[in-house]
């Protein structure tokens, strides 16, 4: 094996339809959808509730995910599975928020004056390390918005949320949720207090992977540039050294020479009959990556994946985190060498969160 291949990440990006996923025949699907994506490390899903989650980590029992983290915030949750050689440092999550407006399109007010908002969709940002490089995994499930509400609904957001969440480490609320196996396994919710992690953002230089569904249909078209961070929206980010605010600022996700993602949105289903129906026509879940990191394989769907498992489609992604012909490949601090994810079947350990 090339020694280079330690650096490759496989990443899934997968929309569920909470309205369906529940049922056992759906889920059968949609592991099978999974497992059609060979050696993936990264898993993101947008629309999993409490059952969708026991149901999938049941039929896929043995396979070498072992860090799970759960994140949510209104009535869906979005959450992130990843191997177990990717090492979890801190997770951050909230919602993208929206404006109100009445039927007319007015903005509709409190009795204070003060706009009122709706809860919007839920995001995590994961804080990890990898083979001695700082990475940020960002899943998202993206609200209906138009391009130039990027910057105030979600540049934001994310920005004003990256120095905010809960570390994995003795501080996380009712104790260190790793279990001596390594094995991660948390639900964060609006109950958890979230503490500063800004010591570990702030002169950090990031490799970023963003996955989701971003509801993008060719109107923000996100794979041909997009920015995540702006400092300036947060009082912990604006107020460093310009170097800092610098390394931040200029994370440019995508860019002009990516392709346009494959369809994968959206079919109809009906409640009555319990069937889809329609086709997939447009984009909208993909995962996009920092210009540091090499594209291997551009955003795909497999020609093998079952149509009926959910009104999305899976969408993976292969790449490589270091370019070893242009860089020198980082000291792997911790000596560790990542696990491929291979089928095999064995008893899967997690450990449950506490809440305070």
């Amino acid at each position: 094996m090339d020694n280079s291949d330690k650096f490759i990440i496989n990443a899934l990006t997968y929309n569920l339809l909470y309205k369906v996923a529940e049922k056992s025949a759906n889920i059968k699907n949609i592991v099978k959808n999974i497992l059609k994506y060979e050696n993936v490390d990264i898993v993101s899903f947008q629309e999993i509730g409490n059952k969708t989650k026991e149901l999938i980590l049941k039929e896929v029992e043995g396979l070498k995910f072992t860090k799970i983290i759960k994140c949510r915030v209104g009535r869906t949750s979005v959450m992130t599975i990843l191997n177990s050689a990717i090492n979890l440092k801190a997770v951050c999550w909230n919602s993208f928020e929206t404006i109100r407006r009445d039927t007319k399109g007015k903005v509709e007010k409190d009795t204070d004056g003060k706009i009122i908002m709706n809860r919007g969709r839920p995001f995590q940002i994961l804080v990890c390390e990898y083979m001695g490089l700082d990475l940020l995994i960002l899943n998202c499930h993206f609200p209906h918005i138009k391009k130039k509400d990027l910057d105030t609904v979600i540049v934001k957001k994310l920005t004003q949320n990256l120095t905010f969440g809960v570390k994995i480490d003795d501080s996380f609320p009712g104790g260190n949720p790793v279990d001596i196996d390594g094995a991660t396994d948390i639900e964060l919710d609006n109950s958890f207090k979230k503490q500063n992690i800004s010591d570990l953002i702030v002169g950090k230089k990031f490799k970023v992977l963003m996955l989701g569904d971003f509801n993008d249909v060719g109107k923000l078209n996100l794979y041909q540039g997009f920015r995540p961070f702006k400092t300036e929206y947060s009082k912990y980010l604006k107020g460093e050294n310009d170097k800092n605010q610098k390394q931040l600022n200029l994370i440019k996700l995508g860019g002009s020479k990516v392709p346009k993602p494959p369809s994968s949105c959206c079919l109809n289903y009906s409640q009555t009959t319990d069937s889809f129906s329609g086709r997939f026509s447009r984009f909208g879940d993909y995962t996009i990556v920092d210009s540091s990191i090499q594209i291997l394989q551009d955003n795909y769907v497999s020609s093998e994946v079952e149509k009926n498992a959910s009104d999305h489609l899976p969408v993976a992604i292969k790449v490589k985190l270091v370019d070893e012909k242009k860089s020198s490949s980082p000291k792997n601090s911790q000596g560790k060498t990542k696990k491929k994810f291979i089928c095999k079947l064995e008893k899967f350990k997690v450990s449950k969160s506490k809440k305070k």
